[in-house]
């Protein structure tokens, strides 16, 4: 496994966008930061960190004949690597996927996935995919409802360690579901882990709390829901879904 290890940057994202357009990487190359300036969530959100305190990293794929319609399993076989993963290092904690691409442990976040595509011919050429894991940074110095690796299990781990541990599930996944005949069973395998599935959901749209019940997710990546407004199609960023803990609190 091929590290490149870095004490700060604006991205991890932008960086192993560079130099996989510049080289041609080992397979099992990633990038991992101690700091990151502009570290990015989904739709430009922030991702904020203490230097070498968490997992900051990205990976770069290149799948083989991937239609570019089918970008979301993308997000999902990457989430499932993560919670694979932290399946492991937890043991028995409540680890779900909340779409699209946040982890979350009982309700609280614990990791995050940035996944960026490059198209050609109308098929994926290349996957820049950014993790982020709160490992042992202190919960009061996060501005999100949050939770950490050290929090749930009392333990300090090795960053390098974790990352490259971390990096080996997320490419098993990537081999079992990035071929396109394996769209059904990655979605069930989703839909399994898959945030408040056929389970009643709070969600804010435009100012206003409403309920529905996440019925998964369709080929395009986007949210099936019933809701008082009947079935409906919801897209990234559509609505503010609340958690559990934080509307009983």
């Amino acid at each position: 496994m091929v590290r490149v290890h870095i004490k700060s940057c604006t991205s991890t994202q932008s960086i192993v966008k560079s130099y996989c357009t510049k080289t041609n990487p080992p397979y099992h190359f990633f990038i991992i930061a101690d700091y990151q300036s502009e570290g990015r969530g989904q739709h430009g959100s922030g991702w904020v960190s203490e230097p070498a305190k968490n997992v900051l990293m990205s990976l770069c794929f290149s799948p083989v004949k991937l239609k570019a319609e089918r970008q979301f399993s993308i997000h999902m076989w990457s989430a499932l690597g993560v919670v694979r993963y932290l399946d492991h290092v937890l043991n028995h904690a409540d680890i779900s996927i909340k779409w699209p691409n946040d982890i979350l442990v009982n309700d609280r976040k614990i990791a995050g996935l940035l996944p960026q595509i490059s198209i050609r011919s109308g098929r994926i050429q290349d996957i820049y995919l950014g993790v982020g894991v709160n490992l042992h940074q202190p919960m009061q110095q996060f501005p999100f409802y949050a939770t950490s690796v050290k929090e749930e299990t009392g333990q300090v781990f090795d960053r390098f360690s974790f990352a490259e541990r971390l990096k080996y599930f997320i490419t098993d996944a990537y081999k079992e579901y990035s071929h396109f005949k394996n769209w059904d069973s990655l979605q069930e395998a989703y839909h399994k882990r898959l945030w408040r599935f056929k389970r009643e959901v709070v969600f804010i749209e435009k100012g206003e709390h409403k309920k529905g019940m996440i019925l998964g997710v369709n080929d395009s990546g986007l949210l099936n829901m019933q809701t008082d407004d009947g079935l409906r199609t919801i897209s990234m960023k559509e609505v503010e879904f609340l958690r559990k803990k934080i509307v009983n609190e």
